[in-house]
């Protein structure tokens, strides 16, 4: 810890300091539950995805949402013309729940995707033995090369606990891309 100690690196800059800034963020430390915690976790966050879109479908059809008896009336004859021009209704149902799926499926991919570059920067950062920073503007750009104990340090903690959550994360968007498309195609 001394030779950090005497590392030119701003606190933010350094990896561990970066470690343990992701691991107290709220968005993304869910990545780092364990296995149960974190299945019930992406189950809710898609849940709640997909609730809050169909709200926003539900909002955004209806004139005035229930607000008097007559607008309710509105609804209620809006939403009978729109399902009794379909020949099938339930077939409708069916096709606007599988849209509301993908998009749900799509916005999560998106969080997905975010938490990953955020794991895999720091990842990137772990495995080299400099690190570039800046000390006064974007133009003096420094180079600081890591101590050998702090290069074996690093490279555990990416070895042991970083590249675990990037497998388990590549894994879970794989499902996503699968489930999408079974979603699509059947």
């Amino acid at each position: 810890m001394k030779i950090f100690i005497l590392c030119p690196l701003p606190e933010e800059q350094k990896p561990i300091n970066e470690y343990i800034r992701l691991k107290e963020t709220k968005i993304i430390n869910w990545t780092m539950l364990s296995k149960k915690k974190y299945t019930s976790y992406l189950r809710f966050l898609y849940q709640t995805i997909f609730i809050f879109i169909l709200l926003i479908i539900v909002l955004t059809t209806t004139p005035c949402f229930f607000l008097t008896k007559s607008c309710f009336e509105n609804t209620l004859n809006i939403w009978n013309s729109i399902i009794s021009s379909f020949p099938y209704p339930r077939t409708m149902l069916v096709e606007i729940f599988l849209n509301i799926n993908q998009w749900s499926l799509l916005i999560f991919l998106i969080i997905f995707c975010l938490c990953f570059f955020f794991w895999w920067e720091l990842s990137k950062n772990l495995k080299k033995s400099y690190l570039l920073y800046e000390e006064g503007s974007w133009y003096e750009i420094q180079r600081w090369e890591k101590p050998l104990f702090l290069i074996k340090n690093d490279r555990l903690l990416d070895i042991r606990r970083i590249k675990n959550i990037k497998k388990r994360m590549f894994y879970t968007v794989g499902g996503i891309i699968f489930l999408s498309i079974v979603f699509n195609y059947f």
